[in-house]
């Protein structure tokens, strides 16, 4: 017959220790057994404090050294010979100066050494500015993009142009050390954008304009060679409005866009040239 066990009181200082569990057993962490850890924790870390040995002192020489007179010299910079002879250590006392000003001397070489190679290679001279990008110049580009789109969609050219205008000033005033990948893709779509609002508007020359400026930027760009190809058609320059299109589709064969300019062009050649025989019978 099994016998109960009285439950175990609170332990006193010569009460034995709990027996440890069996293998495999988890034990429940009571608030009581964290206190204990956490006692454990704090004895071993005073003990490794205590164990620790203190840092060496610091030598008469070394403070006199911190105190040892710089002077600059041009671009070169000296120990003061007149004023390191003999300076007065924290006690006020005359302390080894020819050995802290030896130290200090050969710290001020290091200097004068690193100042030569600088000088031997001024493009080396000023270190590069950081390549962090500002995010609020992203921010306000797509804001003015995105409104400029709101005004086109709804008539609005000349606010439009006002707003794809802002967008291309903020892309082009970039600081030359930033990406100029995205100052690239951003000028190239405001630009894009703009010469459509010129071309709605009947500005061709300004639309032609904006459009090669995007063939400029980013060549390889679908885009571009389509807005200047539309400009082109527009003030009746037809051949150049062909090799404008002819060198998009150099880039992409298949883009439907510039395949439908082409044989829009092509019909009013072939318009042009029937147009001309008929006046030339009369």
């Amino acid at each position: 017959m099994a016998t109960t066990q009285p439950p175990a009181g609170p332990a006193g200082p010569g009460a034995r220790p709990p027996r440890p569990p069996p293998p495999g057993q988890r034990v429940q962490i009571t608030p009581e057994i964290a206190q204990q850890m956490a006692a454990k924790m704090r004895q071993q870390q005073q003990q490794q404090q205590m164990s620790a040995p203190p840092p060496p002192p610091i030598s008469p020489a070394e403070v006199d050294f911190v105190e040892q007179p710089v002077r600059a010299k041009g671009s070169r910079v000296h120990v003061d010979s007149s004023a390191a002879s003999n300076p007065p250590n924290a006690s006020g006392k005359a302390s080894d100066a020819p050995v802290a000003s030896e130290k200090l001397q050969s710290v001020c070489n290091d200097i004068n050494y690193l100042i030569n190679k600088l000088e031997q290679h001024p493009e080396y001279a000023v270190p590069p500015p950081p390549t962090i990008m500002k995010p609020h110049r992203s921010q306000q580009f797509t804001k003015s993009k995105e409104d400029g789109n709101a005004k086109f969609k709804e008539g609005k050219l000349d606010d439009a142009i006002q707003l794809f205008s802002a967008a291309v000033d903020l892309a082009a005033d970039r600081p030359p050390w930033e990406s100029h990948v995205l100052a690239r893709e951003e000028l190239s779509l405001a630009l894009s954008n703009r010469s459509l609002c010129f071309h709605n508007k009947g500005d061709f020359e300004k639309s032609l304009s904006d459009a090669n400026a995007v063939v400029e930027i980013k060549k390889a760009w679908s885009k571009g060679h389509f807005r200047k190809g539309k400009a082109l058609i527009a003030l009746d320059k037809l051949q150049e409005a062909r090799d404008a299109i002819l060198l998009g589709l150099d880039f992409e064969p298949s883009n439907d866009d510039l395949k439908n300019a082409l044989t829009e062009i092509d019909t009013k050649i072939i318009s042009n040239h029937h147009a001309k025989q008929q006046h030339n019978k009369l």
